[in-house]
């Protein structure tokens, strides 16, 4: 090892012998694109605009409390998918990227095909969930010009990266380590792209190492670099197909007809493939890609602001209310969930949780970074506040307190029911009473079996302690 001073910084960082730092991937964070200007002039209102309302008028994210233990979440839990809005990257000696970070998919359920000639998910088998190798977490790169995604096996390798001893802190040896797994792993299969280093003025091809080494802090090994505040939605099994449907036929897109993958900040960034992912079950209404016009200005997708989106169509809902049946037969989108899965997403298992960036060891190569909100969508402050009272909100951080708040909103619901036939007029009269009996009948199953599972739960997690 020997000891060099950063430019600038005054700090004294270690270098590994025969390895050179990975390059910042400089289109990890959507605020960092450079704006030019001589482009089409409504893509220069658009970048004008974000710049102005995102990376100027900014609010930082404040921490979650612990992490729930995750053994006791699966066991709950088995299928789920997280959306983690990532802190900006800095190297040291180099400039931070973009104060809106950068977004990511993780996936309980799905596992990376290593058989496919490029990046595709398929559902977990039996095996693979007994050993708990059933996870994947996604995500893109600007310069990956192939495939619209990568998939990194296994949260460990997603979050925390492969390190030496000991293993709650970080150095260089590690990034070269963590590379070093994910070539072995295949993860570079089907992927190429360019890179572009300090100094270089345009991108070039680049070697598959480069591309791992512009993955660490990013794509892979998360927390090396950057900080994550997520937000965990349990799923059925039901529902994973469609997920994995349209992670594999955005990756097909590329990888089949030889059309390259474009990241665009506006109108295809990390973000809007984690936010259309989860679309693809139904549970939100999906955002516009590749949008040309007015219209790309109402289809950004901004990392800490995907937070308030998940939380917005999953947090409390009117279960529990007087007349939730009604409340939850009107909604087309509700409705549609629960007779096609069997499953809502106001439901037990919805938590904030917070991955906090691992700490250098003998180097600061990777400085400490913050999450911001990033205020470039109508109604982000109305969204930003609901995010931050769910990071100090206990049935949203802790899972105790979670599952103890959903059944005593299961028990009012039992307690409130009334007969189907006492709504004829609030559903539109006797010709639509039929439709909404059967709804009412599937809605209160649904309740008196998920009160029994979260009681269930409860007794198991009490007795745990």
């Amino acid at each position: 090892m020997s000891d060099q001073k950063s430019a600038g910084s005054g700090r004294t960082q270690r270098r590994v012998p025969g390895h050179t730092p990975p390059a910042v991937p400089r289109g990890a964070d959507p605020c960092r694109r450079r704006t030019t200007w001589a482009a089409a002039p409504m893509l220069a209102v658009a970048l004008a605009a974000v710049s102005a309302l995102g990376c100027q008028a900014r609010t930082a994210v404040a921490p979650a409390t612990p992490a729930t233990d995750l053994a006791t979440y699966h066991r709950l839990f088995p299928h789920y998918a997280r959306f983690c809005a990532a802190s900006e990257i800095h190297r040291e000696g180099e400039p931070a990227g973009g104060v809106s970070g950068h977004g990511v998919l993780y996936v309980r359920g799905l596992v990376l095909d290593t058989a496919a000639p490029y990046p595709r998910v398929r559902l977990a088998t039996p095996a693979e969930v007994s050993a708990g190798n059933d996870d994947v977490g996604i995500s893109v790169g600007r310069y990956r010009t192939t495939v619209n995604w990568v998939g990194i096996p296994g949260a460990q390798l997603f979050h925390r990266g492969v390190t030496y001893p000991p293993a709650d802190s970080v150095d260089l040896a590690d990034v070269r380590l963590t590379v070093d797994t994910l070539l072995g792993a295949g993860v570079l299969r089907g992927v190429r792209g360019e890179t572009k280093q300090p100094g270089e003025k345009t991108a070039r091809p680049a070697d598959p190492r480069e591309l791992a080494a512009d993955m660490v802090g990013t794509d892979a090994a998360i927390l090396f670099a950057r900080s994550l505040e997520c937000v965990s939605i349990p799923l059925s099994t039901a529902m994973l197909p469609e997920m994995a449907q349209f992670l594999n036929a955005r990756n097909a897109m590329y990888a089949e007809t030889g059309r390259p993958y474009r990241w665009h900040l506006l109108r295809n960034n990390c973000t809007h493939l984690a936010h259309n992912a989860m679309a693809a079950t139904g549970v939100f209404a999906p955002l516009g890609v590749d949008r040309r016009g007015p219209a790309e200005l109402f289809n950004v997708a901004i990392p800490a602001d995907e937070l308030a989106v998940w939380l917005a169509a999953t947090d409390g809902g009117p279960i529990g209310e007087q007349d939730d049946v009604l409340a939850y037969y009107r909604n087309a989108r509700w409705r549609q969930l629960l007779e096609e899965y069997d499953w809502l997403p106001h439901r037990p298992g919805v938590l904030v949780v917070a991955l906090r960036q691992m700490p250098t060891r003998d180097s600061a190569f990777f400085a400490d970074t913050t999450l911001w909100f990033v205020r470039a969508k109508p109604l982000v402050h109305a969204r930003e506040s609901r995010v931050v009272d769910a990071l100090s909100d206990p049935h949203a951080t802790d899972l105790q307190a979670n599952l103890t708040w959903y059944a005593e909103r299961y028990r009012n619901a039992l307690r409130l029911q009334r007969p189907a036939d006492s709504y004829a007029d609030a559903v539109g009269g006797s010709a639509k009473l039929e439709a909404f009996r059967a709804f009412h009948d599937r809605y209160y199953r649904y309740v008196a079996r998920e009160l029994a599972t979260v009681e269930a739960a409860l007794a198991s997690t009490s007795s745990a302690r």
